[in-house]
């Protein structure tokens, strides 16, 4: 998680929800809430306490598309005057959960079947998951039972994404599980990076980074550190037109679903900063 100006993953993925509903050609996208340990869709949402339908409901018999949360009733949720979002919403077990229920049922396979069902039968053309931050011992099973088998699985559209900021322990860790992944028989073209949380005065660290990440992986692209970004999510916005934000959203969107109205070549307008000279670091982001 970045600090404040930058994205986290959950962040990023409400953002790349919001963003492919609001560009994309009429399509139905639903984000997924796989954080088995520390579930934060509620939380970045700014979702009210309330009986609302999760992972658990389903681990208990309920279909894939009844515990999918409309936009409408995500709008509801939310405070009044929010900006409404475009996207269904499938939360993890949360605290609101009867506690004379075993939250342990729910499982990777939920997922896995939640997934299938959703893109197979309920006609959703893209599902984001926000999975728990990777760690070297996969304590929940997710990355094992879940991740790697839909990345592995050449006739799925699958892509991984991960996020690290400038510092060298992140960029080490990053690196690490990213290397992991393809150790096993994850593609390296399924993998995404982002470098999040970037100024002016760390371009050359993040280009030494990126040049690194490239090795085997591809670099999906560097946000800004602004201000914009943690400011709107704070007002209950999605601010996914920040201009460095919205290249790199564009460009994992394109990379996930080939729809060229996601296309960043197609689009450069789309990512002029007013009165900025750009500088080195403008020129790197450009250059990548």
């Amino acid at each position: 998680m970045a600090g404040k100006g930058g994205v986290g993953k959950t962040t990023l993925s409400i953002l790349l929800a919001q963003r492919a509903a609001r560009i994309g050609s009429g399509m139905k996208v639903v984000l997924v809430d796989g954080n088995l340990g520390q579930p934060d869709a509620t939380k970045f949402l700014r979702l009210r306490e309330a009986d609302t339908p999760s992972m658990l409901d389903m681990a208990m018999g309920r279909s894939a598309l009844d515990v999918v949360i409309s936009p409408r009733r995500l709008a509801s949720l939310r405070p009044s005057g929010m900006e409404m979002p475009l996207f269904g919403v499938v939360l993890a077990p949360h605290d609101g959960s009867d506690p004379n229920v075993d939250q342990s049922v729910v499982t990777p396979g939920h997922y896995a079947d939640l997934v299938a069902r959703l893109r197979k039968h309920d006609g959703v053309d893209l599902v984001i998951v926000d999975t728990q931050i990777m760690e070297s011992v996969d304590s929940s099973g997710m990355v094992t039972d879940f991740v790697i088998p839909i990345l592995a699985d050449q006739s799925r559209s699958a892509l991984a994404v991960a996020v690290s900021d400038l510092t060298l322990p992140s960029g080490r860790n990053l690196m690490a599980r990213v290397r992991d992944l393809v150790l096993r028989c994850v593609p390296s073209g399924r993998i995404r990076v982002v470098l999040n949380g970037a100024k002016d005065t760390s371009a050359a660290n993040a280009a030494k980074m990126l040049d690194s990440i490239s090795t085997g992986f591809q670099a999906a692209g560097i946000i800004d550190n602004d201000d914009r970004i943690a400011n709107g999510m704070a007002l209950g916005s999605f601010p996914h037109d920040t201009p460095s934000l919205a290249r790199v959203l564009d460009g994992l969107l394109y990379a996930a679903t080939g729809q060229s109205e996601f296309d960043p070549e197609q689009h450069p307008d789309r990512y002029v900063v007013a009165g900025r000279n750009g500088g080195l670091f403008g020129w790197l982001r450009r250059a990548r």
